[in-house]
């Protein structure tokens, strides 16, 4: 495939579709088709009743033989067949052609919305709903809302800074403030130089970035993974705080977020 090379490990950003619940309590053969599902499923202790998941799926010790259907640009629509899933767990972003094909099938497909950081409470709590894990999805949804509410008041009264976040490596994708890793920022006090975009996932200039001159960069990527940019931005703009953030902690949409944004905020403020 061709394009811009992305740093977020398979966990691509994308506006999600919303559709109603289904009742489809206590579904034994669920394929999820993005990795931020399978964490959420795991998380809810349904990870016996998967059968299938998405590439770049992060499954616990036992489970690691579960087949990977497909990622968020391509599914193999046989297989998913083969596996006789009762409730495909979805998200309009990926391979939008396979699924509405999966719909005419006959699978029972469910979509869940996560453009904002509060969708992340809610879809637990409709996820436990769907596989009868009603209590659990209930607790996991407040104990996600209230943690993130004690980050916010944490950070409130910090000093401000001005944050570019850059999230691919060829072009500079960003976020605005609609999207969660926007609001991420937000969380931790922080003025996002590009909040006001139009669209959720834009790219910008490095003569906008320059011109902004922002406190702190932050690159979302994978750990180690080789990168020219640290270097480009300290000669670009010497005086910016350049800091390195966790792609797959700051871009799933699902609990371990928290994790993404408690070292967000740390590194915006310098509290290593």
């Amino acid at each position: 495939m061709s394009g811009p090379r992305v740093w977020l490990s398979g966990s691509v950003i994308c506006l999600l579709f919303w559709a109603p619940v289904l009742q489809v309590i206590g579904a034994e053969r669920v394929i999820t088709l993005a990795p931020h599902l399978t964490d959420m499923v795991v998380d809810i202790g349904a990870s016996d009743q998967l059968v299938g998941v998405s590439r770049f799926s992060s499954l616990p010790s036992g489970h690691q033989q579960i087949p990977e259907v497909g990622d968020a640009f391509q599914l193999n629509v046989e297989q998913i067949m083969s596996l006789q899933p009762d409730l495909i767990l979805a998200w309009e972003g990926g391979a939008p052609r396979t699924v509405a094909r999966l719909t005419e099938l006959g699978f029972q497909i469910i979509f869940f919305n996560s453009d904002q950081l509060s969708d992340i409470a809610e879809n637990y709590a409709k996820l436990g709903r769907v596989l009868g894990k009603t209590v659990r999805g209930r607790d996991l949804g407040n104990t996600f809302r209230n943690a993130l509410q004690v980050l916010g008041e944490q950070y409130r009264t910090k000093s401000q800074k001005r944050v570019f976040m850059q999230i691919a490596e060829e072009q500079l994708f960003t976020t605005n403030n609609k999207h969660f890793m926007g609001q991420a920022l937000s969380v931790c006090g922080a003025e996002n130089i590009f909040a006001e975009a139009i669209v959720q996932i834009p790219v910008v200039s490095l003569e906008q970035v320059l011109l902004e001159a922002p406190d702190v960069i932050v690159l979302v990527g994978t750990p180690n993974a080789p990168s020219d940019w640290s270097s480009r931005w300290s000669r670009y703009l010497p005086t910016t705080r350049i800091v390195r953030i966790d792609a797959d902690l700051l871009s799933r949409p699902s609990r371990r977020i928290l994790s993404g944004v408690e070292a967000l905020c740390r590194e915006v403020h310098y509290e290593g």
